[in-house]
């Protein structure tokens, strides 16, 4: 069978996303064709993930997109509604020419977050299947208003088993929803071993992760472990929190890995971990904590809890009581032997439990039952609905329409992105310069007209004038005439205060007109300089026929002169004058 995946981010930095590709693999060893579609991205994990498809057998369809997920999903982008749909029609039509070139059997959406497989899908005709790994509520509520759409793209759900299956129970039937265990192929390596006592967090640092709230318990403990280690990238506003706070409170042994490709590594066998996340789904990262025989404490929420049902491990705290965290890690320091030879009991019962096999049966079973599903009226509707597509030049286009912010220091400008907003009619966007010398402002990457573009300071409303502009200016009006439009401000003289940046954009009938209007004034300046030129052409070469008669004058004159010096009636004379002169 040929089975076509569309994946939510295209990175390793995730569960689902983890979890997909082990099943797709599975898949592969199964004697299936296996194909996966995901957003084209920039991340670390990026060339990993396409190394690990390549290695696996799995197809891959990278594909461009402004933003990949609903648009009301979580995650800020920098373009408008209408940009982010055109992208979507795109990738919906590229995935339909998928379907129909490889022959796909079968369309599998890897996280609710995702549709243009399933749509695609509905419109060839064939069947789909989605993988459910988010609670309709907390970050992911969007999408309890998009159950019944779900219902009607999917032909089979598959919800995370635990907690997550039991929500979604209420809202789908029992025909159409199954359950299955996200998969994670970890290592069996045992951890290195190791005397210092540490709390370790792995995940992302973000609000949800909720980790300020580890540190903060962390800050309470009465028996001093060596030191709290967080492994794993970070949200820049959320690393500032917690640096803030780590600061004002003078907490000491606490220290930020970042992001490591194989964070188990730096894990050793005298560690505790903590998850303080507010809400998951199943948290591949406390199943490996369980496989790995680390004794964890883990906040109440949903996600844990279902994997705590279904491996029977973890010390549970109620979410956000600091206090009981802080005992609960005392308590864990103080009895740690006697925990640590608990969890290593865990893990060989969950080394036996946990297998892909297992995991994945509910999924392979629907596979080996799968029935035509075509229904031509849906297919039409679909058909003639969704997945327009737009020429490369186009996309390109809408892709560049964004309003980027630059700041620098040093004088040969070099800057580091500091925002990017989309470009509208109009805008008004609030600045604050920290301590920087130079703003440059990317007026989208097309050419275009703009009414007015002021940058103000916004107590006094005094406007900073450009030190740089690469547009025509007249009557107020700038116009970029090629891409890459850039106005550079010199803000040297407002560190540590707020900006304003308004602009109004003219419609593209406008600025072509503007630009009508500069080629008709650079016609009529060349056709003066021409004229100016033929007519000097006409003087330039007067003057060179009276130059050369000049010069044939004197030429004359110069012969008429040699005739006279050398006659005999001009030499004779002259001697007899030198003579007398030499006789004095």
């Amino acid at each position: 069978m040929k089975l076509l995946f569309i994946s939510p981010t295209g990175t390793l930095d995730n569960g689902a996303e983890k979890a997909g590709l082990n099943v797709m693999s599975y898949l592969v060893s199964l004697g299936h064709q296996v194909y996966n579609v995901f957003p084209a991205n920039h991340s670390a994990t990026y060339p990993h993930y396409l190394k690990l498809m390549e290695e696996e057998g799995i197809g891959s369809y990278p594909m461009e997109t402004l933003k990949w997920w609903w648009p009301e999903a979580p995650g800020d982008s920098p373009f408008t509604l209408d940009s982010i749909r055109v992208y979507h029609h795109q990738n919906i039509a590229d995935i339909k020419d998928i379907i129909k070139t490889e022959g796909i059997d079968l369309v599998i959406s890897n996280t609710v977050n995702v549709f243009q497989g399933a749509v695609a899908a509905r419109s060839e005709g064939i069947p789909s299947f989605y993988l459910l790994h988010e609670f309709p509520y907390g970050e992911f509520e969007y999408y309890s208003k998009k159950l019944t759409l779900l219902d009607q793209l999917s032909d089979k759900i598959f919800a995370v088993e635990g907690e997550l299956f039991k929500e979604l129970s209420k809202y789908f039937s029992s025909q159409k929803l199954e359950s299955f265990l996200p998969f994670s192929n970890v290592s069996d390596t045992p951890l290195k071993e190791t005397k210092e006592r540490r709390f370790i967090s792995i995940g992302a640092l973000t609000e949800r992760k909720n980790q300020l709230e580890l540190i903060k318990a962390f800050s309470r403990l009465e028996a001093k472990p060596d030191s709290l280690v967080f492994i794993g990238g970070w949200d820049d506003d959320y690393k500032e929190k917690c640096d803030d706070y780590i600061q004002s409170h003078d907490i000491k042994n606490i220290h930020f890995l970042g992001f490591q490709e194989k964070p188990w590594d730096h894990v050793g066998s005298s560690d505790i971990i903590v998850f303080s996340s507010k809400l998951e789904a199943f948290p591949l990262v406390f199943v490996e904590s369980i496989l790995k025989g680390v004794p964890a404490i883990i906040s109440d929420n949903v996600g844990h809890l279902s994997v705590k049902e279904v491996f029977n491990a973890g010390t549970v705290y109620p979410l956000g009581s600091i206090d009981t965290l802080s005992d609960e890690m005392n308590l864990l320091l103080n009895q740690f032997e006697a925990k640590k030879e608990q969890a290593l009991t865990d893990s060989q019962k969950a080394w036996e439990l946990y297998t892909i096999e297992e995991a994945s049966k509910n999924i392979v079973n629907q596979l080996n039952v799968l029935e035509d599903k075509r229904n031509q009226g849906v297919q039409n509707l679909y058909s003639e609905l969704m997945g327009l597509s737009f020429s490369s030049d186009v996309l390109q286009h809408i892709k560049n329409e964004t309003v980027s912010i630059f700041f620098s220091n040093d004088d040969q400008f070099h800057p580091v992105k500091s925002a990017v907003y989309p470009l509208k009619k109009s805008d008004s966007i609030e600045l604050e310069v920290q301590e920087n010398n130079q703003i440059r402002i990317d007026l989208s990457e097309n050419p275009a007209s703009f009414k007015a573009v002021q940058l103000v300071e916004k107590d006094s409303q005094t406007e900073i004038e450009p030190i740089f502009s690469n547009a025509l200016e007249k009557d107020g009006k700038l116009t970029f005439t090629t891409f890459d439009p850039q106005i550079v401000y010199d803000v040297s003289q407002y560190h540590h205060q707020k900006l304003i940046l308004q602009y109004e954009k003219l419609e593209y009938s406008d600025h072509v007109a503007q630009l009508n209007h500069y080629y008709n004034q650079l016609s009529q300046d060349k056709h003066q300089l021409k004229d100016e030129i033929e007519h000097q052409q006409e003087r330039n070469k007067a003057l060179e026929s009276d130059l050369r008669q000049r010069i044939e004058d004197m030429a004359a004159l110069q012969h008429e002169y040699n005739s006279v010096i050398t006659s005999r009636r001009w030499t004779i004379p002259t001697k007899i004058i030198n003579f007398f002169r030499r006789a004095k």
